[in-house]
């Protein structure tokens, strides 16, 4: 019988949201207070760079699994992405398997499925035919 899992893939995706969380918020923080030392009355590109962090947070979030199958928060728990047939996950499964986080409905189903039986791939799994494992 496989060894329960579920525990390190929560803390891989906690480890992941915080790591994105600091870096768009150090990231958004650092650059609005250069700009706004060197022009005080400028708002629009405060805007820009926080949009831009944010963007870069989204964009970590699809692609994560995409680097030798193991986002930051995977890399640490010991944990990779792969296919079926026991390929590493590439940047497009990557997307395609996280792009049910970012839609509303999905996202709530994601979660429901997990809390319904940890054992089961999440339904971004089951899109894409892919799998968590230990390394």
């Amino acid at each position: 019988m496989k060894r329960y899992i579920g525990g390190l893939r929560i803390a891989a995706f906690l480890l992941d949201s915080l790591m994105v969380t600091v870096g768009i918020l150090l990231g958004g923080f650092l650059m609005s207070s250069l700009v706004l030392r060197f022009f005080p009355t400028r708002i629009i590109p405060v805007r820009v760079f926080w949009g831009i962090m944010i963007l870069l947070g989204m964009g970590y979030f699809l692609f994560k699994d995409g680097f030798r199958g193991r986002s930051v928060g995977k890399r640490i728990m010991g944990l990779h992405v792969v296919t079926q047939d026991h390929r590493t996950c590439g940047l497009l499964a990557s997307a395609r398997r996280n792009l049910t986080l970012f839609i509303p409905v999905l996202n709530l189903v994601e979660i429901l499925i997990f809390l319904k039986n940890p054992h089961q791939p999440r339904l971004g799994d089951r899109l894409t035919r892919t799998q968590v494992e230990e390394t």
